[in-house]
């Protein structure tokens, strides 16, 4: 009953950022520059060739997607929602990776009431704006979360597939495939670290 209450005030709270931030905008800062360049993309140039980006590729054309296939009366809307709903998915994310190593409900801690302290500790007064960093922990989340909870080699090569997408987004997520492959190995075993290892290799030469 506890964690029930606490599930509705975590899935509730991005609503709250949203109603509360989502309408005021313009950052002062570059917090938009990810949206500018998907913005370029769609309209049929391409990260390094076209225009300087120190990054990896994926964030902007990550969110070319919503600006390519959304009508333009809701395609700005969705862009400035986005992010809260990511970091509330990281968080969550976190929370039950968390509890498959120390069972929350052991300490007394509800896994959403965890959860929402993520969520409130990482969104701050974040602006509502795509940012590279929110896509490579979103990725990197979901393919931890994988690989601790499931052994299935699809569901593990799927995990590999989240975690280099990951490393795609920022220079520091560089390693985290490599930790991914890790940890199958010290914990799954041989045969998951080489299936990880192959779905890195196949994806890295393409």
């Amino acid at each position: 009953m506890v964690d029930r209450r606490f599930q509705v005030l975590f899935w509730l709270a991005p609503l709250v950022h949203i109603f509360l931030y989502s309408f005021h905008g313009f950052a002062d800062n570059d917090h938009g520059f990810i949206t500018a360049l998907s913005w370029r993309i769609v309209n049929g140039e391409l990260p390094y060739r076209d225009f300087i980006y120190i990054r990896p590729p994926l964030s902007p054309l990550l969110h070319a997607i919503p600006i390519l296939i959304l009508p333009d009366q809701i395609e700005y809307a969705v862009i400035r929602t986005t992010p809260f709903w990511m970091l509330a998915i990281v968080a969550w994310l976190l929370a039950k990776t968390l509890n498959e190593f120390y069972p929350l409900a052991r300490f007394r801690i509800p896994i959403h009431a965890f959860a929402l302290v993520a969520y409130l500790l990482s969104i701050q007064h974040f602006p509502p704006y795509p940012w590279h960093t929110i896509d490579g922990l979103l990725f990197g989340s979901i393919g931890i979360w994988l690989i601790v909870r499931h052994d299935r080699p699809w569901i593990v090569a799927l995990a590999m597939v989240c975690l280099f997408l990951s490393a795609l987004t920022k220079q520091s997520f560089y390693p985290v495939p490599l930790l991914g492959v890790i940890y199958l190995l010290l914990i799954k075993g041989w045969r998951p670290a080489l299936l990880g290892t192959a779905v890195l290799g196949g994806l890295a030469g393409l």
